[in-house]
Parts: C-alpha cells; sequence; structure tokens
C-alpha cells in the first residue's frame, strides 16, 4: 500500500469519531484532528487513527453508565456498559468482522477497490446506527407506512431490477450492484419482532412473494425462519400468518432453479480460506461468528427485547449457513457492501432493554411512594388495636343475630 492510501486511511478512520462518542466530545475530536495532521509518519498516524476509534469505543461504552450510582474503574464501566447495552457489543463485533475481512481480502490478493467498498459501507452502515442512536424516538420501531414502503420497494427491485442467470435479485446504483434483499430484510424481521399489524403483516407476505420471485433461498430460508421463530415464541395469529406465508415463499424458492456460479471474495470461501492458510481461515470464521454475539450475550427480562435479539442472531447466523453451503454472499468477511449496511441497519432497529427496564422500574418506584404518602403506614401496636376492636365488633354483631334468629 502507498504513503498516500495510509494517510487517506487514518484520515478516515478519524472521520467516524465524531459518529461514536457523544455529542458533548467536539472538542476533543478536534484535538485529534490537529494531533494527526503533526504525525510525519504515515503508519504512525494509522497507529494513532486505531487508538483514538478505541478510545471512542471506550467513550461510548461508559456513556452508558452516566446516570448509575456507584461506578466502578474504567475497565469496569466499559463492560458494564457493554453488557447493560447489547447493541454497543454489536457495533463492535460488526466492525471488528469488517477489519478481519479486510485483512483476508488482502491477503488473498483481492482488488484494492474491495476494500474500499467494504470500508464506506462500514461508514455508512455506522452513520445508520448512530443516526437512529442519537434520535428523538427511542423505541426503534418501523410505522406501518415505513414497512409497506420497504416491503413495495424490494417488490419492484424484484421485477425492474438487475437479472443474472435466471435470477433478478440486484439493483445497479451507478457503477455498484446492491442486494436490497440483504439490506432490508434482516432489518425488517427485527422490526416485525417488536411492532406487528395487518399492514406490517401485509408487508411481510409482499417480501415472501419478492424472494419467491428472485428466487433467492438464502433470504427467503432467513425469512421464514425468524417468523417461525417468532410465532413460536409470540403465538399471536399475525406472526403465525406471517410465519404460513414465509414457509410458503422459502418452498417456492427452494422449487425454482437457482443456478449462480461461485463469485470470488464473494461466495463459497467461508471454508476454502483455510487452504490459503490457518490465519486466514480463522480470521473468516472468527469473522463471522461474531455477528450472532449481540443476541446471544443478550439478557433480560423484557420478553419482547429478548425476542429480539434472538431473532437478530439466528438471522445472521441463517445467513452465515447460506454462505457456507450455497453460492451466497458471506457477510461482512467477504466483498459486498449490502451486507454491511444491512448489519448495521438491523442492529440500529434493536431495542434497549435497559432504558426501557430503568423507567419501568423508576415508575413503580413512584406509584409506590405516591401511595405510601397517601396512605400512610399503621403504626403496628396500633394496628393490632384496631384489629382486635374489629374482631371483638364482628363477634358481637354475629351473637346479636345468631339470638335473633334462635
Amino acid at each position: 500500500m502507498r504513503v498516500g492510501k495510509l494517510r487517506w486511511l487514518a484520515s478516515a478512520l478519524l472521520g467516524c469519531v465524531p459518529w461514536i462518542v457523544p455529542d458533548n466530545c467536539s472538542e476533543w475530536t478536534d484535538a485529534m484532528s490537529a494531533e494527526l495532521t503533526d504525525i510525519d509518519s504515515d503508519s504512525e498516524a494509522v497507529k494513532f487513527a486505531l487508538g483514538c476509534i478505541w478510545a471512542a469505543f471506550v467513550i461510548a461504552g461508559q456513556g452508558d453508565l452516566d446516570d448509575l450510582p456507584g461506578q466502578g474503574g474504567p475497565l469496569q464501566n466499559i463492560t458494564e456498559g457493554w453488557r447493560r447495552n447489547p447493541r454497543t457489543i454489536g457495533l463492535t463485533c460488526g466492525l471488528s468482522s469488517i477489519a478481519l475481512g479486510i485483512a483476508y481480502l488482502t491477503v488473498a490478493g483481492a482488488p484494492f477497490r474491495y476494500i474500499v467498498v467494504n470500508f464506506f459501507a462500514a461508514v455508512i452502515g455506522v452513520g445508520c446506527f448512530v443516526a437512529t442512536n442519537k434520535g428523538a424516538n427511542r423505541s426503534r420501531r418501523m410505522t406501518p407506512g415505513v414497512f409497506f414502503g420497504l416491503a413495495s420497494f424490494l417488490l419492484g427491485a424484484t421485477i425492474f431490477g438487475v437479472a443474472a442467470d435466471g435470477a433478478s435479485r440486484w439493483l445497479r446504483v451507478g457503477s455498484m450492484t446492491l442486494q436490497p434483499s440483504l439490506i432490508l430484510v434482516p432489518a425488517m424481521v427485527v422490526a416485525f419482532s417488536q411492532r406487528r399489524s395487518v399492514i406490517a403483516t401485509v408487508s411481510i407476505i409482499l417480501v415472501a412473494c419478492a424472494l419467491a420471485l428472485q428466487p433467492d433461498r438464502a433470504m427467503a430460508g432467513v425469512l421464514a425462519g425468524g417468523m417461525i421463530f417468532l410465532a413460536v415464541k409470540v403465538r399471536d395469529r399475525l406472526a403465525t400468518a406471517a410465519a404460513g406465508f414465509a414457509m410458503a415463499g422459502f418452498g417456492v424458492a427452494l422449487y425454482r432453479p437457482d443456478s449462480l456460479p461461485a463469485v470470488p471474495y464473494v461466495d463459497r470461501f467461508l471454508f476454502t480460506a483455510f487452504d490459503l492458510s490457518w490465519a486466514a481461515g480463522c480470521a473468516v470464521v472468527l469473522g463471522a461468528g461474531l455477528l450472532m454475539l449481540p443476541g446471544l450475550l443478550m439478557r433480560t427480562a423484557d420478553h419482547e427485547a429478548l425476542n429480539a435479539y434472538r431473532i437478530h442472531a439466528l438471522v445472521w447466523l441463517a445467513i452465515v449457513a447460506a454462505a457456507a453451503i450455497g453460492s451466497y454472499p458471506t457477510p461482512l468477511v467477504g466483498y459486498g457492501g449490502s451486507a454491511i449496511v444491512g448489519y448495521f441497519l438491523s442492529l440500529a432497529l434493536l431495542p434497549t432493554p435497559l432504558a426501557s427496564a430503568a423507567f419501568a422500574g423508576s415508575a413503580a418506584t413512584n406509584t409506590k411512594e405516591d401511595h405510601r404518602e397517601d396512605n400512610p403506614p399503621i403504626d403496628s401496636v396500633r394496628g393490632r388495636l384496631v384489629a382486635v376492636c374489629v374482631g371483638a365488633f364482628g363477634i358481637r354483631t354475629n351473637h346479636r343475630l345468631a339470638t335473633r334468629g334462635s
């Protein structure tokens, strides 16, 4: 890699820092940019930029504990912040997976533009994540109109998109070719697990029809698996209907022929990477496995949030499994920006269970305090005397009624 590319990479990495840290750290990011310009060695500039990225994640992890009393050491705060907000873990896992994939592409001799595409896709994906995280709508739920719009767009892309070898899964944007199903389907499945309506269910049915028409066996299987898991967990009519149509669409996709050849650095290299070297193979497998980590580490009493995280892990496990057994894109570690943007978008739509749990806990505490103010506790001795008097009055009344009756 030439010197100019190293300096460009350092500047691009440092440009991601403002998207990660809170808004009140603008002076710190400006100081980092000034420090970068004073570094003469380009390799040292890249090391400095990577250190700034790590520091930004440290600050983001500590930010989750700002409102909690009794904080411990810095490392304990970071670990606790990540445990309480698994979406932060997902962001770290996603970026780590992309870094491992870039390392593999470099060792395997992939064209440099492949690395550039993955890098800028990561920037776009992180931008979607941070924009959603800093938005006013903390529920992160799709409205029915958005559901229907995305489903219609996916169906339109199937009908009017780019076709190859009998499959129509792609859209061409300039010199780039995107696969909309990899971007939208994981996010829609995660969103449907949190908010179900008639329009959202119709949208899922449209998505199942689009995937059957393409055909895209991998994403049709992902949709069917997510809907079946949700239907088993929530047991409502809308989820059951969505699961039925998703299974039907998967069946149609399996029936239709799909003979696309494998593309180098994109398909069928999850295990063949070991032929290059053990280090390359381990990097690819580890990068693919990191995608499921947020959903597997999630622990909460909020069943809706837990279902969303489990479905997120199941969706990306199914995508990785499809890439292992068929000619389908290997997410994040292989060349292709669609899966990268789709991963961060689905991650951004996951709920934050800590905030809802804390709000519920504070609401319950306030309710108890209001109840205590309106109904002060009775002294134990006084309460016993009242109970004895009420009991004696009741016995005497019963005795009089029994006497009159006899």
